[in-house]
């Protein structure tokens, strides 16, 4: 080997054995050990190539006559590179010690200091479970021991609200004046008044409905010869279909006036209040809303007066929580208690213009007391309770 080649093999062993120092930091710590073990192991195979050259160099100067200068260089590069070879193995020895320091603090860091967090959690997880078992467990033991009350409470008020309620003449009072009013393209409700005998076996009788309800279904109004059909319930749920004619409305307030003539009386009709009882009429009066809801038979849903002023397109109508929908129109507002006719049903809420969606607890109704005026007004008043 030459002189330059061997100077060139030095200079590159000292180029590439740097000494890697471990980072500090616990996060990068799975990459500084594997760095060191790379190290550690490019280190030994250079330590064995030298060792290897170390001997050829030897040998060449035993072999190779060379004047006492030449080996005087050689000999001192052969002694540079064995101080240079005891340099790489103590840099070699610090890294393996290194190493050893990097694995035992991942260790304690991953094992013993996160072992400790994870046994205060769970301490802090069952202490707080077992709160709230302790908690659970004296809420079941309460309720055990009034389950007895309180079912008892229970039957006593359903017993005392059943006893209260006739839910005969309930039908009588709500359902039974409500009527269908129908052709092939629409279905609302109506509400009949009571017949009045005219002369022996002539009776007449009125009903109200929302006017879009008859708008919808007759061609002329003018012409009061055209008649609309109207289904009657009886107490058994059988109906029997009448017609009845136009006798006013008024497209502003959403009303309309019909009248059928029979030979017999109409069995209910609703019962009409004074405009004193209608006056102290305010929010959170409680009411039925009776109907006839895509063309099923009368539906009675409950709930409650929530505003008395509400006014859509300069008219003041009511609006109601009781659940309604497409069908109720025309159909009866009645008092939950005294079972009166207090409005007709006017109008739905919806929501959006694509696909509008129905609002089934918004309801508006016209109060009875703006019937009550019309009818006065166009020379209706007799159908009003004196």
């Amino acid at each position: 080997m030459s002189k330059w080649l061997l100077s060139l093999s030095i200079v590159g062993l000292a180029g590439a054995m740097g000494v890697t120092w471990v980072k500090p930091m616990v996060a990068r710590t799975e990459e500084a050990a594997r760095s060191q073990a790379a190290t550690l192991s490019r280190v030994t195979r250079e330590l064995s190539t030298l060792q290897q050259e170390l001997a050829s160099s030897r040998e060449a100067l035993a072999k190779v006559d060379v004047d006492r200068s030449q080996q005087s260089l050689l000999e001192q590069q052969l002694t540079d590179l064995s101080s240079k070879l005891s340099g790489t193995q103590a840099q070699l020895q610090q890294q393996t010690l290194e190493l050893a320091n990097v694995e035992q603090r991942q260790t304690t860091w991953m094992g013993k200091t996160l072992g400790e967090r994870f046994a205060d959690m769970n301490r802090n997880i069952e202490s707080r479970w077992n709160d709230v078992s302790q908690t659970l467990n004296a809420t079941a033991r309460i309720a055990a021991t009034n389950k007895d009350s309180f079912d008892h409470l229970r039957l006593s008020v359903d017993k005392a609200e059943n006893n209260t309620r006739d839910i005969n003449q309930m039908w009588r009072d709500l359902m039974g004046p409500t009527v269908q009013i129908s052709d092939d393209s629409t279905v609302g409700s109506g509400v009949l008044l009571r017949s009045v005998e005219l002369d022996p076996g002539n009776f007449r009788t009125h009903l109200l409905t929302a006017w879009h309800v008859v708008r919808d279904i007759i061609q002329d109004p003018a012409d009061h010869s055209e008649l609309v059909q109207v289904y009657v319930y009886d107490t058994e749920g059988n109906r029997r279909r009448e017609w009845a004619s136009l006798v006013g409305y008024d497209a502003n307030l959403d009303s309309a006036l019909l009248v059928m003539e029979s030979n017999s009386p109409f069995e209910n009709g609703a019962k009409l209040p004074g405009r004193q009882q209608l006056d102290g009429l305010a929010v959170f009066s409680t009411i039925y809303a009776v109907g006839c809801p895509l063309g099923n038979d009368p539906i009675p849903t409950f709930g409650e007066i929530a505003d008395t002023h509400h006014e859509v397109e300069g008219n003041r109508y009511w609006m109601i929580n009781a659940p309604t929908y497409i069908g109720n129109s025309g159909g009866g507002i009645f008092a939950s208690s005294s079972h009166e006719l207090l409005g007709i049903f006017s109008k739905i809420y919806t929501h959006g213009n694509l696909r509008p969606t129905v609002i089934p607890h918004m309801g508006l109704v016209t109060p009875l007391s703006s019937v009550y005026d019309w009818l006065e007004a166009t020379g209706n008043g007799h159908v009003i309770p004196e």
